[in-house]
């Protein structure tokens, strides 16, 4: 093609490799090369047409097939022929699939790409010139058999090598839209079958042919022969298209023919030098990297290399090129266990094409008859849609034509074109997932219909439009564009050819069971209008099936952009590379045999992110054999079902309830299939052998009973199964929970061993972008990272007058009820202080709480009542979005729910305010830095900096800064007041340290930090308040823990509680009782500085996520207590042990819901 060819596929060139002779620079540069392109327009018109050639041929023949009938078995009732030669056809594409994407992988695919149309246009040649000669000297079906087989070794072909060229040439950014638009081509094909067959029927109408028969088969000749058009042009085009850079890398190892057909690609202009430059500093960056610092610096590691996720291979100057092995195959798909995502690309498009081909859309009978023109009165031709005496040939197949672009169509190309605009912007797999459950959720509404109503119509139609919408916005474009991404270049053209052999394997099924069963509604009554619904319903069972294997076993092909909000159907995510998704489920440890035999003789290679957090070892086994036995179960009644259809004039009667069979059928599929889930969970889970309560191993309603009904007691029941069952116990279907002292820096570890946290706690606080909620340890690590400067203890000291001004403030209230002898609530005067600092320490205001008449005595039960609520967003955490819509009067049924929401809205305006002084410049407004002033000026990315993102901050760090710190400080006030020696000791240590009561609001916070007593009651009370009580689960994902005797796989979720340590009598004698003299040396003289009980003592979390604001807290809690215990004499009122005694876990711990709080009189000021 010389020069014309270059021009053809030229794009931007973007580097000059002639410097560079290291293979693995060379490899990367061009892959960055390619990722730097735009849309490849002339790629995927290439490719395209060549598909559009597969779909008008494939659907094209449900067209010229009944005109084949009409010519060669004109009154010949059955249709059986018609299989046949569907059945070849499709059989062909199977083996075509398979022969053809094995030698793109072995000969490379600019080799096959062109044969396989080459052999398509023949072959529809063939077809074309088919005859029975003269005087019937031939057999035309076998003949016809015999081409279409060879037509669909064409179509076969075509399927992996459009699709994994097409991959291998797009940038990432753009490859699924690329792809989806190359697959668009096959409705467009469908389209131009049916307007040609249009277009011939009228011409030959107008003609006013004598012979039928003789017009009839020039007809289907005509429709066949024009295919072939299209196909020619492609082929000129892929004579030209070089080989993919990809598999001149990967494959045959030439990085020189690959940098020459690079040029030859995307022209020949040359970089900068200053980018040249910056190549090589990157390549002298890598070199001279010491092994040591390679395992050391996974920073470095990752930022180096995780993106293209090259391997550090030794140079390569000679081709060693890559060859098929039984070890590489055995290594990558059974020992990396990337054979679930070969099953899942082939099951998902079997699952698929077996409804979409079962339901027997194209057949003329049932297009007339859903479009209620059908007009036979028994067993007619397939041909013949109007019996009556004046019935025209012409108007028949005329009518096929109309009704099957409206039926076929208009729902195809307008999913089509939804897949394009949507590729890149939804997650691929949750959007498959989601079309087969909506396909499901279809093909049960229409069965009901045609068992109910008995018959079609306009509601049909639409129905069936909108199912072609979804197929084609949905798994009908997924599964082609999957497998093209998630397989490495060694093995793309093999896998995705075996994952479309699966689906024609499903199709060619279904062609035979509805040849034999008579699966269509062909002909005209009511029962066999019944007998399609009822089939309908069993697809249903296919398409969630689809469902189930695609949400266990096809890997994410996208990752979500930090700080983004979760989306349904996975919106703002970015396209992984093919190189990342090409490692499998081993991520970057994935080699090819002789590589890794290279690699071995290095001393180590780079480490990078594992790519799909979702296939983690446990995730990957978890709940996978149930659906073998889901699988197994709805085969058997679809079997049973075929060889005895039900008598439907019967119903089954249960008691006093009369169901039809279908209902039963249905009913029995969910029961089966929850009991294969309890099945799993019980016998087969990889923590089934761990002890606990089976009906807790079964399923989450045992939490929800105890933590939703009866409101926050899940964290009594773990203690009584520890009692029972030992110190390991399975609390959840997936969750272990550990009880051992000395087990806390295992399960919560610092960042040299970075765990993750569970993803129900993003539900229950409904805040997903908050430092709290983030489940990855290096996102966490960096939301953390401009938040920690203000919560550090220097920063604490420094701001320290915010506390002493909040201080000084309840002191002067507290006065005001001493001159009153009005009792108060503790709680609500400690809330009212914490709330006034937080807000005044994130947005530099206060809410001047403290300065109310009643100090916002709702403040304390309103936050608690959130922490209620998170145990019931933990199940349904889509709750709050809907409440969001509902009348006020129906989210009211809800008070907890109602509180929420209102505070989500004024923290909305909060958080709107923050970002509107970033734009004038907050550092004048304020007096001192802020948290969320500092956070949205900070050099985190701009998603991160977003109002959502400062909403969610706010729903966390407001609450947690008020009620836990308020229930500490009430409750240790309780326990000082109700025992006289403690008030003693305390008073007199504070009198001695600060003699002058008017003092101590001034007081450095270092000076109250060492005072012995005062020190050993705020121990004793965050022991005896706990803080938080609810308990933290972590996932570690890649190593398995070491308990005892057990082993705990890795990627099992496993919490412990600090309430439950806290109330240990083997670690801290008589629990229940408030002794601050345990913290001190004179209680454990040879203990060194207690250090015995120290590490026990955990309020505020341990590990790389500790609380954010522990030394906030500390700061309080200090300067609070010093404050009312020096300046003021209190004595209970009304006040009982039972009123802070933790009966309740709403996260924060919670006495009896009609406490009345800690009440107490003010009866003298101290001097």
């Amino acid at each position: 093609m010389g020069r014309w060819g270059r021009r053809l596929y030229k794009t931007d060139r973007a580097r000059d490799f002639d410097h560079e002779q290291d293979r693995n620079i060379r490899r990367r540069q061009i892959y960055e090369t390619i990722d730097r392109q735009g849309f490849q327009w002339v790629v995927v018109l290439v490719a395209g047409v060549g598909f559009f050639l597969d779909g008008y041929t494939l659907f094209a023949s449900n067209i010229a097939l009944p005109m084949i009938a009409y010519v060669f078995w004109t009154e010949e009732v059955s249709s059986l022929k018609l299989t046949y030669i569907n059945v070849a056809t499709l059989a062909g594409t199977l083996l075509g699939q398979l022969a053809i994407g094995f030698l793109a992988d072995k000969n490379g695919r600019k080799k096959m790409y062109g044969i396989e149309l080459v052999l398509l246009i023949g072959s529809t040649l063939g077809v074309v010139m088919c005859s029975t000669g003269t005087h019937h000297s031939m057999s035309v079906l076998t003949w016809l058999i015999w081409w279409r087989t060879m037509v669909g070794i064409g179509v076969g072909g075509d399927y992996p090598l459009s699709a994994v060229i097409t991959s291998e040439f797009a940038p990432a950014k753009h490859r699924a839209k690329m792809l989806a638009t190359v697959f668009f081509m096959q409705p467009l094909g469908q389209v131009s079958g049916n307007l040609v067959s249009l277009i011939v029927v009228v011409a030959s109408k107008r003609q006013g042919e004598a012979d039928l028969i003789r017009a009839v088969d020039i007809m289907w000749r005509w429709v066949v022969a024009i295919g072939v058009v299209p196909g020619v042009v492609a082929l000129v085009f892929r004579l030209a298209i070089p080989e993919t850079p990809r598999f001149l890398i990967d494959i045959d190892d030439n990085p020189i023919k690959a940098e020459f057909d690079a040029n030859n690609l995307w022209g020949d202009s040359s970089t900068s030098s200053e980018l040249a430059r910056g190549t090589r500093r990157d390549t002298i960056h890598l070199s001279t990297t010491t092994d040591a610092n390679r395992l050391h610096d996974e920073d470095i590691a990752t930022s180096s290399v995780t993106e293209w996720d090259c391997m550090d291979d030794p140079p390569t100057t000679l081709n060693s090129n890559w060859t098929l092995s039984k070890a590489d195959i055995v290594q990558y798909f059974w020992q990396e266990g990337n054979w679930r995502t070969l099953a899942g690309t082939s099951l998902t498009w079997l699952l698929l094409d077996f409804g979409f081909y079962g339901i027997a859309l194209s057949n003329p009978h049932f297009l007339a008859k859903t479009w209620g023109s059908l007009n036979i009165s028994g067993p007619t031709p397939p041909w013949k849609t109007d019996n009556s005496p004046d019935a025209n040939i012409y108007d028949m197949f005329l009518n096929t034509s109309v009704h099957a672009l409206v039926i076929l169509n208009i729902g195809s190309v307008v999913g089509g074109l939804l897949m394009i605009f949507f590729a890149n912007r939804l997650n691929r797999v949750s959007l498959q997932k989601y079309g087969f459950l909506a396909l499901a959720a279809l093909f049960i509404a229409l069965g009901t219909m045609f068992i109910t109503v008995h018959k079609a119509g306009a509601v049909a139609v639409a129905l069936y439009i909108l199912g072609q919408l979804i197929f084609n916005f949905g798994p009908n474009a997924t599964t082609y564009i999957i497998p093209a991404e998630v397989f490495p270049t060694r093995y793309r053209g093999t896998c995705h050819g075996i994952s479309a052999a699966a689906g024609k394997l499903g199709s060619i099924l279904v062609q035979v069971f509805s040849a034999y069963y008579k699966f269509g509604s062909f002909t005209p009554g009511n029962a066999q209008t019944r007998r399609y619904g009822i089939i309908l319903i069993v697809f249903s069972i296919a398409m969630i099936l689809g469902a189930v294997v695609t949400h266990f076993w096809v890997p994410n092909v996208q990752e979500k952009v930090d700080g983004k909000p979760h989306r349904i159907l996975g919106g703002n995510t970015k396209t992984l590379t093919l190189e990342v998704l090409g490692k499998g489920r081993s991520g970057p440890r994935s080699l090819p045999v002789t590589v890794r035999q290279r690699a071995n003789q290095r001393s180590a290679y780079y480490k990078g992110r594992n790519y799909a957090e979702k296939n983690r070892p446990f995730s990957d086994t978890r709940e996978i054999r149930n659906y073998y036995l889901l699988l197994a179960g709805a085969g058997t009644i679809f079997i049973r079902f075929l060889e005895q259809p039900p008598n439907y004039s019967e119903c089954w009667v249960l008691t006093n309830y009369t169901l039809a069979p279908t209902t039963l059928l249905i009913l029995f599929s969910i029961c089966l299939y929850y009991a294969s889930v309890g099945f799993y969970r019980l016998y087969l889970s990889p923590i089934a052998k761990f002890p606990g309560p089976r009906l807790a191993a079964l399923t989450y309603w045992y939490e929800f009973y105890h933590n939703v009904l009866r409101r926050g007691q899940f964290v009594f029941e773990i203690r009584k199964m520890h009692e029972k069952y030992g110190p390991i116990v399975r609390i959840t279907p997936h969750e272990l929970h550990i009880q051992d002292k000395d087990y806390y820096d295992e399960v919560y570890p610092g960042s040299h061993k970075p765990t993750d946290k569970h993803s129900s706690i993003s539900r229950a606080l409904g805040t997903s972008l908050s430092v709290a909620s983030t489940a990855p340890h290096k996102l966490h690590k960096m939301r953390r990272a401009p938040l920690n400067p203000f919560f550090s203890k220097g920063s604490v000291l420094k701001y320290s007058g915010i506390i002493q001004t909040c201080a000084e403030k309840l002191g002067t209230r507290l006065e005001g009820f001493y001159e009153s002898k009005t009792p108060i609530d503790l709680r609500v005067a400690f809330a009212a202080l914490t709330i006034d600092v937080i807000s005044k320490y994130c947005y530099g205001e206060s809410y001047n709480s403290l300065g109310k008449p009643d100090m916002d005595p709702d403040i304390y039960r309103n936050i608690s009542s959130f922490g209620e609520l998170a145990h019931l967003l933990k199940y349904f955490p889509w709750i709050m979005t809907v409440g969001k819509f509902l009348p006020h009067w129906v989210v009211a049924l809800n008070r907890n729910l109602l509180i929420a929401l209102n505070r989500k809205e004024a923290l909305e305006v909060q958080a709107q305010a923050v970002l509107s002084d970033k734009e004038k410049g907050y550092k004048k407004k304020y007096d001192s830095p802020t948290v969320f002033h500092e956070l949205v000026n900070s050099n985190l990315p701009a998603e991160e900096k977003s109002i959502t993102r400062v909403m969610d901050e706010s729903m966390t760090l407001i609450p947690a800064g008020t009620v836990t710190t308020a229930h500490m400080l009430s409750t240790t006030s309780y326990h000082i007041l109700s025992n006289r020696h403690i008030l003693q000791r305390l008073q007199k240590e504070l009198q001695e340290a600060v003699p002058d009561s008017s003092h101590i609001t001034k007081t450095p916070l270092p000076q109250l930090e060492h005072l012995p007593y005062l020190t050993a009651i705020i121990k004793e009370g965050l022991r005896i308040s706990h803080a938080a009580v609810t308990r933290n689960p972590r996932v570690a994902p890649d190593r398995a823990l070491q308990f005892q005797d057990w082993t705990i796989p890795p990627g099992t979720t496993v919490s412990m509680t600090a309430s439950i340590l806290h109330t240990d009598p083997a670690v801290f004698p008589e629990p229940q009782k408030f002794r601050p003299e345990r913290w001190l040396q004179e209680s454990q003289p040879n203990a060194p500085a207690n250090g015995s009980l120290e590490k026990y003592l955990i309020p505020f979390g341990k590990g790389s996520r500790n609380c954010l604001g522990m030394n906030l807290a500390y700061a309080e809690i200090y300067m609070t207590l010093a404050s009312v215990f020096r300046r003021f004499e209190l004595e209970l009122y009304e006040t009982t042990s039972e009123d802070v005694d933790i009966v309740h876990d709403f996260i924060a711990g919670s006495p009896r819901l009609d406490s009345k709080g800690v009440r107490v009189v003010v009866v003298g000021k101290r001097d």
